[in-house]
């Protein structure tokens, strides 16, 4: 069954990531224009993805062995594609007064995700139930992965570039292996702390 995005996700990105782009002009998106309109070429067509919700842990939690009941929800993120080759990601905040752009980047998370959005499509752990995209990270620790998540109480994490984990990247494990996996650096990352306080 081919993975799913939130319903919850904001009616109005599309609107608002396109008037961010007519009135700021985007350098990523301008020069991938360019650069594909080398020699007269008629560029790809822009177009966007559907968007994701990125979900954060912090160090606190996850040395108690929390890691997805613990994991807050926040930004939404969005490709935007140039033909099926992303160029840039935009991340839209909901705001009392409406959703906006606040930041949009191009780097190892963008590629990451787009990446493990096409091996997500094809996993076989996948394929008989529906699963939610979700972005989750440990800033503490710089853990990033895609979240698939399972309304039927089965999760898949797959760690992104440029996650530094011993976890292979573009691979499925359970939130079991993450946090098993995650203990050395979370013992390292608190020392560290305890440390810099004194």
């Amino acid at each position: 069954m081919p993975i799913q995005f939130s319903p919850k996700a904001p009616k109005t990105a599309t609107k608002v990531i396109s008037d961010h782009l007519g009135d700021t002009p985007n350098y990523f998106v301008t020069e991938a224009v360019r650069s594909a309109s080398a020699g007269g070429a008629t560029p790809p067509q822009i177009s966007l993805s559907q968007g994701w919700q990125e979900y954060a842990v912090g160090l606190e939690d996850l040395a108690k062995g929390k890691l997805l009941a613990a994991a807050k929800p926040g930004h939404w993120r969005y490709l935007v594609m140039l033909g099926n080759q992303p160029t840039a990601e935009m991340v839209l905040a909901q705001e009392s007064a409406g959703e906006r752009v606040i930041a949009s980047h191009r780097g190892e998370v963008m590629v990451g995700m787009a990446k493990g959005l096409k091996v997500a499509a094809d996993l076989k752990e996948t394929a008989d139930q529906p699963y939610e995209v979700r972005f989750l990270l440990v800033p503490a620790l710089y853990f990033t992965a895609l979240w698939l998540h399972g309304a039927h109480g089965v999760d898949w994490l797959m760690p992104i570039e440029p996650d530094p984990s011993p976890l292979p990247n573009y691979k499925p494990h359970t939130e079991a292996q993450v946090i098993e996996a995650l203990k050395g650096r979370v013992k390292a990352a608190q020392a560290f702390g305890t440390k810099a306080a004194k």
